[in-house]
């Protein structure tokens, strides 16, 4: 007779020290409560530790459960009042029915309060002398929060804060008056044991209030620097009477020098050789600036301030830099202060990580462009920061080799292009710009600046040492009244030597500016074919590399579909197989090759429809040796995957060959990207999570939930063995993927 297993015992002490671990995780400390009777009553003790109320029928069921089990209240250390959205009389939760309960919470330690829509006139708070009474008698409490509240006056904030007597902590958070009190030397000193305040977002009339009330007993003032800008007549407060202040933290959103440019006269009303710490923190960096903006000429005026005060610690954090950016945000810094870096006096952080203390690398902006070499040696990425950032793409942990700074005012990163051997990086830049560095070194090559946007490059190996790269600008011919591509080849040599060829003009038949979104330039693998879509004129053009004297040849496909617009485009590796994404869900192809004589139309080879109608195409994917095509859809969270029917040569594939393979599932949000690995074997695809299936049958193989924002970009080396991924919040990820599926196969050097 079978027997059940004995089931190991946990010995209680270590339970409860686990059920401690989780203090503030409500969905845990509730599974606990229900595994055993004997973990139930310490996590249910935890779980009384912060109560969260959001209706009237919350209130009253937290009342009657303390009014049957006294012994609980003695438990409740914070208590949340926060009416949702559907409580019709939020002002009356806030104000007058808290009462009843806070007179049952003798050990309460922190209160918070938060309003609803902000600026609502019907949601002003305005507290009756009673309430105040109530809460001065029974409301011990020594922390306070509020959050998304308008008083009527600010006579009425300072009473509720008087009404704590035992207050030392205070936190506001979007908390304004409608109503200036004309005389505020009343309020003067009433807090009698406020010691740290936190404010944010909140206006400079509160701001003063709120100092005032504690001019004797503020130790610690943490506040943002917009908060406490001016533009009309009110004054910046007076920080000369706090008798006891000792550290300062200013929360900026803005750059770095109009930040220190604000907190000059923010500080200069400090006594002297009070302060012992002043902490400046940029909680959130604009995402599309460009740090070289920021760069400072010349010592700044702070300084000086700082100096005069006698500060001894100066700390500028930044909590969404990456560490890797640590070097260049200290060597900025130290560029503004360089006295108080030689004595030792700042100190520069970037902490950027998570939860489990994992730290996060990367770019301090959105990274709009991704490329790895071809020999998978390297993985680049740019930002519209105005960075670039070389990667080893070969090692694990992640490592940054160098870091490239665009040039002054030339914009963000647009794309990037290896050369067939790695040695050199091309990138164009928002402004108009083109430029080559060596991937060794960082060192720049050459620069190409014309007044035409820079649309695409592409690079072509004629030996060792011999590279030329095409660029693709867009021109106008304002007296012809005709726009062009031009086509400049730039030949870079292994020495470093470049020589730049004159612009051949490929001619369109009407004035237009591809600047909008709308309208795209697709290149094949090697540069043969390049194709353009006009959206005004609803006409793709086509150019073929003559390999005799190496000119473009044009053709031009007019496609009639007035209901729909092409969303993408492809070619099929460097064949004439072109396929476009519809806004209607279709795929279609067309076979730009053959007999064709330019200025000709012509009907698509097949039409798909892998995805149900009215799903927008938001891109395609075809693997590298074409035995595979994927699309992805704008509301469509599956990913149909088609496979070729036979196997043909790249020359002789069709549309029509691709029939539906499998569907991959999973993904809790539409897809971002998705990419094949060289060998075919894999398919990665990107939300927030990104998910690796084997394209054999569509089994899932891994998945990653390192990234905190939607993954805009993933590529796999060229080489197969490694992955990387770029998020909205810059992160950059880099895994070798022998760490996360076995028996990767490498392809050899003479191709598949």
């Amino acid at each position: 007779m079978s027997t059940l297993a004995d089931i190991p015992y946990i010995p209680l002490e270590v339970g409860e020290h686990i059920i401690d671990q989780l203090i503030g995780d409500v969905r845990s400390l509730r599974s606990c409560a229900l595994i055993c009777r004997g973990w139930n009553n310490h996590a249910r003790d935890l779980l009384m530790a912060s109560i969260h109320i959001q209706s009237s029928e919350d209130l009253y069921c937290v009342c009657d459960y303390i009014a049957s089990n006294p012994r609980m209240s003695s438990l409740v250390r914070s208590l949340s009042i926060s009416p949702a959205l559907a409580v019709k009389n939020a002002r009356c939760l806030l104000e007058v029915l808290p009462v009843d309960l806070l007179k049952r919470l003798p050990n309460l330690q922190r209160y918070s309060i938060v309003g609803g829509v902000r600026w609502d006139p019907l949601a002003r708070v305005s507290f009756h002398a009673t309430t105040l009474l109530h809460f001065k008698t029974y409301l011990l409490v020594e922390e306070l929060y509020l959050d998304t509240l308008e008083f009527h006056t600010s006579a009425e904030l300072a009473r509720v804060l008087i009404a704590l007597p035992r207050l030392r902590h205070l936190q506001c958070q979007r908390v304004d008056t409608e109503k200036m009190t004309t005389d505020s030397a009343q309020f003067r000193d009433k807090c009698i044991r406020l010691s740290e305040v936190a404010i944010h977002h909140t206006s400079v009339h509160t701001v003063c209030l709120i100092l005032q009330m504690s001019l004797s007993t503020l130790c610690s003032l943490r506040c943002g620097v917009y908060s406490l800008e001016d533009s009309d007549p009110t004054p910046l407060p007076d920080f000369s009477e706090l008798k006891h202040l000792h550290s300062l933290e200013l929360v900026a959103d803005t750059s770095i020098k109009f930040a220190f440019d604000q907190i000059v006269p923010m500080i200069a009303t400090l006594p002297p050789n009070k302060l012992r710490n002043l902490s400046i923190t940029f909680r959130s960096l604009p995402r599309h600036w460009q740090t070289s903006s920021d760069q400072p000429e010349a010592r700044h005026p702070l300084e000086d301030v700082i100096s005069s005060l006698g500060i001894p610690s100066v700390l500028v954090s930044i909590p969404h830099g990456k560490h890797n950016r640590l070097a260049f945000w200290s060597k900025t810094c130290q560029r503004y202060f360089p006295r108080l870096h030689e004595r030792k006096v700042l100190r520069v952080e970037c902490s950027s990580g998570d939860s489990g203390g994992e730290v996060h690398l990367g770019h301090d902006a959105v990274v709009s462009a991704i490329a790895a070499s071809p020999d998978g040696q390297y993985v680049a990425t740019g930002a519209w920061d105005g960075t670039v950032i070389i990667w080893s793409g070969a090692t694990s942990p992640q490592k940054a080799l160098l870091e490239i700074q665009f040039p002054a005012n030339s914009g963000g990163c647009r794309s990037l292009r290896f050369s067939d051997t790695g040695e050199f990086l091309a990138g164009i830049m928002c402004l108009e710009e083109l430029l080559v560095w060596r991937v060794v070194d960082g060192v720049q090559i050459t620069r190409n600046t014309s007044s035409n946007l820079k649309l695409s490059c592409a690079w072509q190996r004629h030996s060792l040492d011999h590279h030329t790269l095409s660029i693709f600008d867009w021109g106008i011919h304002e007296a012809e009244r005709s726009a062009y591509l031009s086509v400049t080849k730039v030949h870079v040599l292994h020495s470093g030597t470049v020589v730049t060829s004159d612009s051949v003009s490929l001619s369109f038949d009407a004035i237009h500016r591809p600047c909008d979104g709308n309208d795209f330039i697709i290149q094949s693998s090697s540069d043969s074919y390049v194709a353009v879509w006009l959206s005004f004129s609803s006409r793709w053009y086509f150019w073929r590399l003559a390999e005799s004297n190496h000119t473009y040849e044009m053709y031009q496909l007019y496609i009639e579909t007035p209901d729909v617009s092409p969303t993408c485009a492809s070619f099929v590796g460097d064949t004439t197989q072109f396929m476009i994404g519809f806004d209607d869900g279709t795929i279609r192809w067309w076979d730009i090759g053959g007999s064709w004589s330019p200025s000709s139309a012509a009907e698509p080879r097949s039409i798909l429809s892998p995805s149900p109608k009215g799903c927008k195409v938001v891109g395609l994917s075809i693997s590298p040796r074409h035995t595979f095509l994927v699309a992805w859809y704008s509301r469509d969270r599956s990913i149909p995957v088609l496979r070729r029917n036979t196997t043909l040569t790249a020359q002789d594939c069709l549309g029509d060959d691709f029939s539906p393979h499998v569907v991959l599932h999973g993904h809790r949000a539409p897809v971002s990207a998705v990419c094949f690995s060289p060998c075919e074997r894999y398919i990665a695809a990107t939300s927030r999570t990104i998910w690796l299936w084997s394209t054999r049958n569509g089994e899932l193989l891994w998945t990653s939930r390192d990234h905190d924002t939607l993954v805009k970009h993933i590529v796999f080396a060229e080489n197969g063995r490694t992955l990387a991924s770029v998020d909205e919040d810059g992160r950059v990820c880099i895994r070798v993927l022998s760490m996360i599926v076995r028996d990767i196969p490498v392809p050899s050097v003479d191709g598949p």
